[in-house]
């Protein structure tokens, strides 16, 4: 895996002060502010008291609004489908509202006409008149129940303000209708109701994950620490420093100096006193030190990455809740470690523009968050132990297993000596894949050992809101009991997916509910694996628990099985016909957003998309001899380039020579021509240049070869998929920075078929451009190799792992699958794998260690 390190350019440094967006800077606010209130949340959902932005929230405020605009409907509601369920009550006069009030709800009478499907106490009726609609004229229907379901589900949320009429009537319904709803139905419809409910997606409170929860309350526990951070891919976890870290409190930190200088000055004067003389200076020592004590610790983090740009993407989020940072990349010594300027405080500044003209960053109190990579973490803890207490510090180390899974690296040693001359007694080893804290005892033995630490635990999270279905060779969904015809196997397996349950978010919901639901009416079960009596109340039924109850069941099977699995196996039938075709007849199915195909030898993958897409040998000569045409224009564009900065340079020098009054005569004639003569040839050199740029011919590829375009689509027979199967959107400008760039002509093809490709280019300004693509989500399809297993943080719906990484271990495997489905819960996601192998990789105990062994060798 390449990991060399290097400094960050301007470019990078630039990049860290592009704001983020309003959404996103609200939940960093959140996570910071979390180690205070776990419980922290927000919903920004509109009640109509919000949405008109009256002040207040008393009765009158409701009753007026009730009577308004919601009692017509509700009391149609109830006249058509709810007769004797409500008692009648009693009319209230309703208060008055003052003039002002009055004057702003008429001002917002007709927008709130077109708001309807925004305000929440419209959207809940309008979704009760669709429940009760459904229910009379069909109970068992699919949409009684997700209108049941989800109405039920938006009134747990912490929405401020909801008219409580509206909100009384509800739960009233819900409660009068609570006998009539089955178990099974709601089972039966849970890829709809749960997964899939957009209604209830839309309006759900923003919190804190429970695994960043337990972590920020287990920081809290005095004492050094070890804390292996395990939750899958995209879940937050390399966002969890920020609220980890302490505010900057330069109050406090001044108040420590003084207190530190006080009892040093008063150590100084007891040492030489008269002991008999020394009590008052003892108590006052004493003193000084309770009260240094009741201030509250600092915390401090050193988050290490292998992956420089999720370090970046820390740093950038630092930045926009101005969290002080340095940052540390390809340190041999503290001296390289640069400050991020709301961190500096030691700085000279411009006196004609009053910025910052130059840093001291040797001067890191302030530093909050220092962003480091592997090879550069003990420069950045010697950095940070200078100006902060051990205890102080928590190493964050960001997947610490990366490089583990080869018997030999370049990078064991560096792992070592890091661990070994780690000096923090606070440690948080973060992961989507971590062994198990009994397979790395002597790993943990060595930091108890060390620190005589006695907080070592584990942070497990096993989300799986979203399901990422994973699909074999041939398009079918993989689950145990349509892989494993044996029982046996089958235990075997479902013992391990128990103890690695982050890979239930891979059991394709559908087929899990149609294998509960045959087994509940074909299977003679006993009671406690029953529907109604292993669920006792419908508010436990959720995605993760149907899964988990799907295990159960499995081994519940044991005399029934092989009638099971037949049945399963004559049922089974492909998500897709194929797959492979991705760039031609299959291209449909990659649906929602950009797909990654992850293999070892990158370039025979992209020659095969390229092969598939049966370009014209006619329309690919032109296209080649345009490329080749250009890179010789580009050449001698180059060399025009070059000589021009090259007397850019000299007529600069020529200038800082000529303010010289004590010049030399040989500084004098540093060129012979003159600047006349030279500003001749630099617009004769400039006319050659756009004349030659003038010649470069744009390339463009016919849209029926450019993958899910409409012309593509129609080839296929297709059309209908237009707008939900994904292709590429690729800047013009992008494409011609591509075209005059020294890489093969096989990449520039793929590039205009909408496909990019990760891999060791020796053009860094390639990679830079994919990057800002594959960012931007603007390529159909990213190549890559196995060094980008861990180092991707971009955004994939598809994912294809191929058959020449079989020999990946468990542990990176998993960490392949997590580069797909990192976005919402809405979109359409598949992992396809290409080697029928990688099936017993996952849900089979590994034998091959690796990274257990390698852990164990390492760090001790």
């Amino acid at each position: 895996m390449d990991l060399s390190q290097q400094k960050l350019s301007g470019e990078e440094w630039d990049a860290l002060e592009r704001p983020v967006s309003k959404e996103e800077q609200r939940i960093l606010e959140m996570i910071h502010d979390g180690y205070d209130n776990i419980n922290i949340l927000f919903n920004d959902t509109q009640s109509l008291i919000n949405f008109i932005k009256i002040s207040e929230n008393s009765d009158m405020h409701h009753e007026y609004f009730y009577e308004k605009y919601f009692k017509k409907d509700m009391d149609a509601l109830k006249k058509k489908y709810l007769v004797g369920i409500f008692p009648e009550k009693k009319k209230k006069k309703i208060k008055l509202l003052k003039r002002r009030e009055l004057i702003r709800i008429s001002n917002v009478d007709k927008k709130i006409d077109s708001m309807h499907k925004q305000i929440v106490e419209f959207v809940l009726l309008s979704i009760l008149k669709q429940f009760l609609k459904c229910n009379k004229k069909s109970p068992d229907d699919k949409n009684t129940y997700y209108s049941y379901y989800t109405l039920g589900q938006i009134l747990k949320y912490e929405i401020r303000n909801i008219n409580p009429y509206v909100a009384e009537l509800i739960h009233t319904v819900l409660g009068h209708f609570k006998s009539q709803i089955k178990k099974e139905q709601l089972i039966k419809y849970a890829f709809e109701l749960i997964e899939q409910n957009k209604d209830v997606h839309k309006y759900r409170d923003t919190k804190l994950y429970e695994h960043q929860k337990r972590l920020m309350t287990l920081c809290k526990v005095p004492g050094p620490k070890l804390y292996l951070y395990q939750a899958p891919t995209g879940m937050g976890k390399t966002l969890t420093p920020i609220g980890l870290v302490s505010p900057h409190d330069s109050d406090a930190d001044r108040i420590k100096k003084n207190l530190n200088e006080k009892i040093m000055e008063s150590s100084i004067l007891l040492s030489q006193m008269d002991p008999d003389k020394a009590e008052s200076i003892n108590n006052k020592i004493n003193k000084l030190k309770d009260e240094l004590k009741s201030i509250p610790k600092k915390r401090r983090i050193i988050f290490v990455c292998a992956a420089k740009h999720i370090g970046l993407q820390l740093a950038k989020s630092c930045i926009a809740l101005n969290i002080k940072i340095a940052v540390a990349f390809g340190c041999q010594d503290p001296a390289g470690i640069r400050l991020h300027y709301f961190a500096a405080k030691d700085v000279v500044k411009n006196r004609r523009t009053g910025g910052i003209f130059r840093v001291d960053n040797s001067v890191g109190d302030n530093v909050q968050i220092i962003i480091s990579d592997i090879q550069s973490y003990l420069p950045a803890m010697r950095y940070m132990l200078a100006f902060n207490a051990p205890d102080e510090l928590t190493w964050y180390w960001d997947e610490p297993t990366i490089t583990l899974d080869y018997p030999e690296h370049k990078y064991h040693e560096i792992l070592r000596k890091n661990w070994q001359e780690n000096l923090i007694p606070n440690i948080i080893l973060s992961s989507a894949t971590l062994p198990k804290q009994e397979d790395i005892a002597p790993c943990i033995q060595s930091f108890v050992s060390k620190f005589n630490a006695r907080n070592v635990d584990s942070v497990l999270s096993h989300d799986c809101a979203k399901t990422i279905p994973i699909l074999d060779t041939n398009g079918f969904a993989i689950l145990p009991h349509l892989v494993y015809e044996d029982f046996s196997n089958l235990k075997k397996s479902i013992k391990h997916i128990k103890n690695y349950q982050t890979l239930l978010r891979h059991f394709d919901l559908k087929e899990v509910t149609r294998f509960i639901m045959y087994v509940n009416k074909h299977v003679d079960l006993t009671d406690r694996y029953k529907i109604n009596s292993y669920f006792e109340e419908i508010a436990e039924i959720n995605v993760i628990s149907i899964k988990q109850y799907y295990l159960k069941l499995l081994l519940a099977l044991k005399d029934n099985y092989s009638k099971v699995y037949e049945h399963f196996q004559k049922k089974r039938s492909a998500v897709y016909e194929s797959t492979i075709n991705l760039t031609t007849s299959d291209a449909y199915t990659l649906t929602d957003g950009p797909t990654i195909y992850m293999a070892q030898d990158v370039e025979k993958i992209g020659k095969f998309c390229l092969k598939l897409a049966s370009i014209p040998a006619a329309v690919l000569d032109v296209i080649m001899k345009a490329i080749y045409s250009n890179d010789l224009l580009r050449q001698e564009i180059g060399i025009i380039d070059r000589e021009l900065a090259t007397m850019d340079n000299v007529e600069e020098s020529s200038k800082k020579k000529g303010s010289d009054k004590n010049r030399s005569q040989k500084t004098k004639k540093l060129s012979r021509n003159t600047p006349t003569d030279m500003e001749t040839k630099k617009k004769d050199l400039q006319r050659q240049m756009d004349g030659l740029r003038g010649n470069l011919v744009k390339i463009e590829l016919d849209k029926e070869f450019v993958p899910n375009t409409l012309d593509h689509l129609k080839k296929y027979y297709k059309s209908e998929w237009l707008g939900r199967s994904f292709t590429s959107d690729i800047p013009e400008s992008a494409v011609e920075k591509i075209m005059l760039l020294d890489v093969e002509p096989i990449w520039k093809v793929l590039l205009l078929m909408g496909i990019g490709v990760f891999t060791k280019h020796t053009s860094r300004d390639y990679v830079a451009i994919m990057k800002d693509l594959a960012q931007n989500q603007q390529l159909y399809l990213i190549i890559a190799s196995t060094d980008y297993i861990y180092g991707t943080n971009y955004q994939f719906c598809h994912g294809y792992i191929g058959k020449d990484l079989k020999d990946l271990t468990q542990e990176k495997l998993i960490q392949a699958l997590g580069r797909i489905g990192r976005m919402d819960t809405k979109k359409e996601y598949s992992i396809r794998l290409r080697f029928k192998g990688f099936i017993d990789t996952l849900f089979m105990p590994s034998t091959n260690k690796v990274e257990v062994n390698n852990m164990n060798r390492l760090f001790v």
